[in-house]
């Protein structure tokens, strides 16, 4: 399964190949229609696609946690390189296999397991489709391991750990819905400000990212 905008940046043609490989896999589509890319993608066609619309944040464990495998299948580009999608970690928080295509921030986790054409998303999802805690502990126990090391006390820490070289300014946000973010960061040459929302096109989380790798 997949949750967040239904957008450009997703790669239907990869979905629309490897759903057609895998007819007795059924393949769920969370949320809402971002722009006209999915109208325009014939999607709807694949009969084992199954598009359920947005659904509320809170509500969205209670979806994915039927999810078998968590997937990105964003289409990799400049502008997906450029991000870090707070969903992956969410994924990981569920404690499902997650199988992404090979984005640059995708790829530094070894919980994430990369797939950079369709035929090698259709192998490795079979595998991941096997995937249980009893036989394959070391993996569940990686996934585990990745979110401790990713989660918000452990940015936090990160943050702290760099106010000899960063002002943090500003930086307002709930936690929960994401519904105004301003991150204000400063340094001796420069200040970055930037501002996201929850209908922004990616998370909150990926700008902060964003900042602290553009003034390390």
């Amino acid at each position: 399964g997949y949750y967040g905008a239904m957008a450009k940046w997703l790669d239907y043609a990869l979905l629309k190949a490897v759903a057609k490989e895998l007819p007795n896999v059924d393949f769920v589509l969370i949320g809402k229609k971002y722009d006209e890319s999915y109208d325009a993608s014939g999607i709807d066609a694949v009969p084992n696609i199954h598009f359920i619309g947005p659904v509320a944040y809170q509500d969205l464990p209670q979806y994915s946690a039927k999810f078998d495998v968590c997937t990105i299948p964003f289409v990799v580009n400049s502008i997906t390189n450029a991000t870090s999608p707070l969903k992956l970690f969410e994924y990981m928080a569920l404690g499902k296999p997650v199988l992404t295509t090979a984005m640059q921030e995708s790829s530094k986790y070894e919980a994430v397991n990369i797939a950079h054409n369709a035929q090698e998303f259709v192998d490795k999802l079979l595998q991941l489709l096997d995937y249980t805690p009893d036989n394959q502990p070391e993996y569940f126990a990686l996934l585990d391991a990745t979110v401790a090391q990713n989660d918000w006390a452990a940015k936090t820490d990160l943050i702290l750990s760099m106010r000899s070289c960063i002002s943090l300014s500003c930086f307002s946000f709930d936690a929960i819905s994401f519904v105004s973010s301003l991150f204000c960061f400063s340094t001796s040459s420069r200040v970055l400000v930037f501002t996201a929302s929850s209908s922004a096109s990616f998370e909150s989380y990926s700008l902060l990212l964003s900042c602290l790798n553009m003034i390390k």
